[in-house]
């Protein structure tokens, strides 16, 4: 999901662009980035795997 923020989010989570962050189905933070490049795909989507697959043991 990507969302725009207004002062207040700026204020929790800082100005940098972009943000990514993986939430896990406990609610617990598993992944977090600030910033980007174009390999950024790739360590997402290991961390989606390896919760998928996690979610399967």
């Amino acid at each position: 999901m990507q969302t725009l923020g207004n002062n207040e989010t700026a204020k929790l989570f800082g100005e940098s662009f972009p943000k990514n962050i993986i939430i896990n189905p406990k609610g617990i933070t598993s992944f977090y980035s600030e910033g980007g490049n174009e390999n950024m795909y790739i360590n997402i989507e290991a961390e989606l795997k390896r919760l998928l697959n996690k979610d399967k043991e």
